[in-house]
């Protein structure tokens, strides 16, 4: 397939638009032609815009095949661990690959090793990032990627719709992670449990790999909890309203931990069920990854024995809720990189890459 356009957006799965719209946008606002590119199926994103060209890449080997025949200058994806498996850059035309990272977490623990090694620039959320990605060079003898200050769109996302006011809720948002370890498939019905035996609104939303490979769970969790009006289970992306009237966040080891604490300020409570590492070499590493070591600072930790104690830790999280509130802002304002300006720095590195010979 010959694509003549310069720049290709692609989403591998539901959640990538969330970290490719807000750069996709920057460029419909300056009035420039864009491909999307995605293998969703029945996506709807971006379908009345004229300004950006859908491509149905589906999965298999058609997607296969439209990875190795591209013929673009760009290509930006939140898709890691091409060339590694069976994904591949393109081998007809010289294209520079952009990644953007769905997740303010480590490289050296959430992706899986080497995962980036095949990327020419990579759009980092914080310094962490590119410490860690230089230090991986260093250790694998790596030829160097370019390593851009970037920052996190989706939280500016959630941040132009919080509402900057205090509100009278008893809403919990419960947000589990995907992997086998995650507290809804070991604890998730006891939990619920827990939160609406003591007058508390839960809203659930499940990692949307969790309603594909667990469906069996969600059904046993939607049959016991369907008909108590405090509960609602959520399987697309949480609202702003939900996020605005919330009290506090449980969950374990996700991403959105971070999106929550950083937009809204306000506590996360972490049951502390094993860690879902993808790569064995993270303790070789200078630092621990941000997941681990910003934990206690953005909110509280409940081992997973200690269940028992969820409401107290709750009373207990929200009664130092103002004093956590100054330390989340600090861990923020440290972590992200161009908080407010993070899709124009990616737009002009990019037009900067088209301009190049």
């Amino acid at each position: 397939m010959i694509l003549e356009e310069k720049i290709i957006f692609y989403a591998e799965n539901r959640a990538s638009i969330n970290h490719l719209r807000p750069l996709m946008n920057e460029f419909i606002l300056r009035n420039q032609q864009i491909v999307y590119a995605t293998s969703v199926e029945n996506d709807l994103n971006f379908s009345d815009e004229p300004l950006v060209k859908i491509i149905k890449v589906g999965k298999g080997m058609a997607r296969i095949n439209f990875f190795l025949k591209i013929e673009t200058k760009i290509f930006v994806t939140d898709m890691p661990d091409i060339e590694k498996y069976h994904l591949k850059r393109s081998r007809k035309f010289n294209v520079h690959y952009i990644y953007v990272f769905h997740s303010v977490f480590s490289t050296h623990s959430y992706l899986r090793k080497g995962a980036l090694d095949h990327y020419d620039t990579i759009f980092c959320v914080g310094d962490h990032h590119i410490k860690e990605i230089l230090e991986t060079e260093k250790m694998c003898d790596l030829e160097p990627k370019k390593l851009v200050k970037y920052g996190f769109p989706r939280i500016e996302e959630v941040l132009k719709n919080v509402e900057k006011k205090d509100v009278d809720s008893n809403l919990i948002i419960l947000a589990p992670s995907y992997g086998k370890d995650n507290f809804l498939l070991k604890h998730g019905q006891m939990i619920i449990n827990i939160l609406l035996e003591n007058n508390f609104i839960v809203f659930l939303r499940p990692h949307y790999r969790i309603f594909e490979e667990n469906a069996k769970k969600i059904n046993q969790i939607i049959s016991e909890f369907e008909d108590n009006k405090n509960f609602i289970i959520e399987n697309g992306i949480i609202p702003h309203k939900i996020f605005n009237e919330s009290l506090c966040m449980i969950t374990d080891w996700s991403g959105i931990s971070f999106e929550y604490a950083f937009a809204q300020l306000k506590p996360v409570i972490f049951i502390d069920m094993p860690m879902k590492n993808m790569n064995s070499d993270y303790k070789k590493f200078l630092n621990l990854p941000v997941e681990i070591s910003m934990r206690e600072k953005i909110g509280h930790v409940l081992q997973e024995e200690q269940l028992d104690e969820l409401i107290n830790v709750i009373h207990y999280s929200l009664s130092n809720k103002l004093s956590k509130k100054d330390q989340i802002q600090k861990c923020f304002e440290n972590t992200i990189f161009n908080i407010g300006s993070s899709t124009n720095i990616g737009y002009e590195y990019i037009q900067k890459i088209l301009t190049e010979k």
